[in-house]
């Protein structure tokens, strides 16, 4: 019962977080924080199975922040039909260099995914 309530309260803070202007990174705590339940996910999590595996699926490591942070600039880029320039991505971002070098594949990717989108409309 508690799980399945946890379970949806999550989902919907999911997504409000998803939307914010200015990207926030989805961590247990951050989830457990905004709903008062911190204590719960870190003390009784085995007994929140659901709950357990829909926060699995939806934290983010560091990378993966500073990807989904990268890629919401990007298309901010795109959709003011501004040039994409990696510089402009990594500043605006706010990533150190050595972690943007370590990540630029996975942009080249979304850029070019973005592109195809595009010629594909």
């Amino acid at each position: 019962m508690r799980d399945q309530e946890y379970y949806e309260k999550i989902k919907l803070l999911y997504k409000e977080l998803l939307d914010l202007k200015r990207p926030l990174r989805i961590t247990k705590s951050v989830i457990g924080k905004r709903l008062n339940i911190l204590a719960n996910l870190e003390r009784r999590g085995h007994k929140l199975p659901k709950t357990t595996q829909l926060l699995n699926e939806i934290t983010e490591s560091v990378r993966e922040f500073q990807i989904r942070r990268c890629c919401q600039v990007i298309d901010q880029m795109i959709e003011e039909n501004e040039p994409v320039l990696f510089s402009g991505v990594r500043a605006i971002s706010n990533i150190q260099a050595h972690h943007f070098k370590a990540i630029k594949p996975q942009l080249e990717a979304y850029i070019k995914l973005k592109i195809m989108a595009e010629i594909d409309k």
